[in-house]
C-alpha cells in the first residue's frame, strides 16, 4: 500500500490512498475552493506529489525526519552538533548515532512548546516530533528514547559535503531513506526544505550541497541494543541432506518474498544419536545463502537436522521441515597439510598422516584456477611419504591443492591448501617503486587552480603477522605534479625492499593531497592484511589495531588501498576518492 502526499503553502499534509485517488482528490480540491482564503492557498503543482510505502518504518522515520529539519532550522547549535559529530567519522563515514547524541546538551531558544536556556538533544527533537506517543513508549521515557531503542542503529548523516558544510549559516535540507529504496532505482525521494516545505530529493545525481539523511547506520553489523524492526521472517522449505565426499551436505528454498529486508540468515540446528536436544552448530549469513556442508561428523553416524531464517536478533521464522541423514564409513583425513612457497619455482606439499588407522595410500591432486576446471591427481604416497616438491606450475596462478586417505572402503574427507604464485622470486628481495600516478576526477575538484599543481603526501602501511600490528614501511612520500595541464606524472620513487618470506603479504598505501600552510593531519585507518582461509580456499582481508597516521599538512584525503605480494609488480592500485590511481612497479 502506498501512501501519496500533496504539499500546499499552509503545509497541510493529506494521506491519499492509490486506489481512491480520483474521488479524494476531487473532494479536496472541492473543499480547499471554499474553506481557503487565498487562489495561492489553492495551488497543487503536480511535481509537487511525492510517494512513499505505509508502513511504520517509513512513518517513524518520515516524523524522525520532520523534527530534525525543524531543529536544525530553529538551533544554530544543533546544527554545529551534527557538523561536528559527523565529521569524526566513527564509522569511516559521515554519520551519527542517534543513541551516541541523544543526552547531549546544546544552547536553547524557542520550540513548538517551550523556550529554554539549554536543552538536551531528545528534548529539542521530542518537541518537534509529530507524535509523542508511539504505542512502544514507556511513561517514563520521552518519544525520542523509545524510537532511539526501536531503532538502534538509527542515524543522522551528512553523507556529501559535510566537511564544506557552513553550519552556522547554511541549513541544508533533510531526508530519509524509506524501506523500499533501491540504488539506482529508486529516482527521488520526499524530503524538508528550510521553510519546512515538501521537496523531492534527486536520489541519483549527487546534491550541490549538504544534505542530512535520516536513515539506519549500513557499517554496524549488528543492531546496538536491539533489532531494527521485527518483521515476519519467511520459513526454510524443502530441506534436504545427502552425505557428500566431506561430510552432509544440507540444501533448503525459500519463498520468492525472501530478500535482506526481512532475513539476515539461517541458524542450523543438529541432533545426534547421542544427544537428548537439538544443537545449533552454525549460522549461515546471508538471505541467499541456503546450503550448508556438515563436515564435523563421525563417520557412519546418523544425524537430524532442521534450518530456522533470522532477522538480526529479534526476530525467526518456523522451522523447516526435519531431515535424517547417515555419514558415510571413510578413513580420517590427513592431520594437516600445507602448501608452502618456497622459491619462484618450488613449491613444498607437505602434511601428516593420521597413523591410527589403515591408509592404503596417499591422493595428491592439483588445480590452477583459469585452466583447469577439475582437480587431477599428481601422485600417490604409502604411508611413510609426507611430502611434495611441486616444480612445474604457472606464475602469477591461484593453485589448489587436495589431499586425501584412501583404502577399499573410500576417501577420507579431503585436506586443502593453495598459492597464489607470485611473479617475484620469494627467496630474495624485490623492489618496489612508484611508477606513476594519475587522477581520474577534474583537477580542480583535489586542488583548485589559485594553488597551481597537487602535491601529495603518501604512508605505506604493513602489519606483523604475529602481532597484527601496524607499522610503517616508509615515512612519509613526497610527490609533486609539475604542471596543472597534466592529469598524471611519470615518477621513479623507492618504496621499499620486499621480502616478507611468506606469498599474501600485503602493503596498505594511504594518500593525502595536502595544501600549505597548514597544520598536521592525523587520522585513524586500519591497514590491511591478507588472511590464509584454507577451508574456502581463499584469501580475508583482516584489520590491523587502528593505527595514527600523521601528514605534516592537512589535504583531501584520497583514501587506501591495498597491494599483494602475489600480485603482478607492474599494477595500477586504485584510491576510493578523486579517481586516483597509482602505478606500482619493481622496476623504475
Amino acid at each position: 500500500m502506498k501512501t501519496t502526499y500533496i504539499q500546499t503553502n499552509q503545509l497541510k499534509i493529506m494521506k491519499i490512498m492509490n486506489c481512491k485517488l480520483p474521488i479524494l482528490l476531487l473532494s479536496f480540491i472541492l473543499l480547499v475552493t471554499y474553506g481557503c482564503n487565498t487562489e495561492e492557498e489553492m495551488q497543487i503543482a503536480e511535481d509537487e506529489i511525492i510517494s512513499f510505502e505505509v508502513n511504520e518504518y517509513n512513518n517513524d522515520l518520515n516524523e524522525f525526519a520532520q523534527a530534525v529539519n525543524n531543529a536544525v532550522n530553529s538551533n544554530i547549535e544543533f546544527r554545529k552538533l551534527i557538523k561536528e559529530e559527523a565529521i569524526k567519522k566513527f564509522d569511516g563515514d559521515y554519520d551519527v548515532l542517534l543513541s551516541h547524541i541523544i543526552n547531549r546538551n546544546i544552547a536553547g531558544g524557542n520550540t513548538n512548546s517551550s523556550n529554554r536556556s539549554n536543552f538536551t538533544v531528545k528534548e529539542l527533537l521530542n518537541d518537534y516530533l509529530p507524535n509523542k506517543n508511539p504505542s512502544n513508549m514507556r511513561n517514563s521515557e520521552s518519544a525520542i528514547e523509545a524510537l532511539s531503542k526501536k531503532y538502534p542503529d538509527l542515524q543522522v548523516s551528512v553523507p556529501v559535503k559535510a566537511e564544506e558544510w557552513e553550519s552556522e549559516s547554511y541549513i541544508p535540507k533533510v531526508t530519509f531513506i524509506p524501506l523500499e529504496y533501491q540504488d539506482g532505482i529508486t529516482q527521488s525521494v520526499l524530503g524538508y526544505d528550510n521553510n519546512n516545505n515538501i521537496i523531492t530529493i534527486d536520489a541519483i545525481n549527487e546534491p550541490e550541497n549538504a544534505i542530512i539523511v535520516i536513515g539506519p547506520n549500513e557499517r554496524i553489523p549488528e543492531p546496538i541494543g536491539g533489532p531494527i524492526l521485527i518483521v515476519d521472517v519467511p520459513d526454510p522449505v524443502s530441506l534436504t541432506a545427502l552425505p557428500t565426499e566431506a561430510g552432509i551436505r544440507l540444501n533448503w528454498n525459500m519463498s520468492t518474498t525472501t530478500n535482506s529486508q526481512n532475513t539476515t540468515g539461517y541458524y542450523i540446528y543438529r541432533q545426534g544419536v547421542n544427544d537428548n536436544v537439538f544443537r545449533k552448530i552454525q549460522t549461515v549469513l546471508g538471505a541467499n545463502n541456503r546450503s550448508y556442508n556438515d563436515n564435523n561428523i563421525i563417520n557412519g553416524a546418523s544425524y537430524t537436522y532442521y534450518v530456522q531464517a533470522y532477522f538480526y536478533s529479534s526476530s525467526v521464522s518456523n522451522p523447516s521441515n526435519y531431515v535424517n541423514a547417515t555419514a558415510p564409513y571413510r578413513p580420517n583425513p590427513v592431520v594437516t597439510f600445507d602448501a608452502i612457497q618456497q622459491s619462484k619455482s618450488q613449491i613444498e606439499l607437505r602434511w601428516q598422516n593420521s597413523n591410527n588407522q589403515y591408509i592404503e595410500y596417499t591422493k595428491l591432486q592439483r588445480m590452477i584456477v583459469g585452466q583447469h576446471t577439475n582437480y587431477s591427481e599428481i601422485g600417490r604416497f604409502d604411508i611413510n611419504e609426507q611430502d611434495y616438491f611441486d616444480l612445474n606450475f604457472p606464475l602469477g596462478k591461484k593453485i589448489l591443492y587436495k589431499i586425501t586417505h584412501n583404502t577399499t572402503l573410500g576417501e577420507s574427507d579431503a585436506r586443502y591448501d593453495f598459492v597464489h604464485t607470485p611473479y617475484r622470486d620469494i627467496s630474495k628481495s624485490s623492489k618496489v617503486y612508484i611508477k606513476k600516478i594519475k587522477i581520474g576526477s577534474e583537477l580542480k575538484d583535489i586542488e583548485g587552480w589559485i594553488k597551481g599543481a597537487p602535491e601529495f603526501y603518501i604512508k605505506v602501511l604493513n602489519v606483523d603477522q604475529a602481532s597484527k600490528q601496524a607499522y610503517e614501511v616508509q615515512d612519509q612520500i613526497d610527490i609533486d605534479f609539475n604542471s596543472r595541464s597534466n592529469s598524471s606524472q611519470d615518477l621513479s620513487v623507492y618504496v621499499m625492499d620486499w621480502m616478507p618470506g611468506f606469498w599474501y603479504d600485503m602493503l596498505t598505501f594511504s594518500v593525502e593531497e595536502y595544501d600549505k600552510p597548514s597544520s598536521d593531519f592525523e587520522f585513524k585507518i586500519k591497514a590491511g592484511f591478507n588472511v590464509k582461509d584454507s577451508i574456502i580456499k581463499g584469501l580475508d582481508i583482516g584489520a590491523s589495531a587502528e593505527y595514527k597516521v600523521k601528514f605534516e599538512d592537512k589535504g583531501e584525503y584520497c583514501g587506501k588501498s591495498y597491494f599483494s605480494y602475489y600480485e603482478n609488480p607492474e599494477k595500477w592500485i586504485k584510491f576510493p576518492n578523486y579517481g586516483l590511481e597509482i602505478l606500482l612497479s619493481e622496476k623504475q
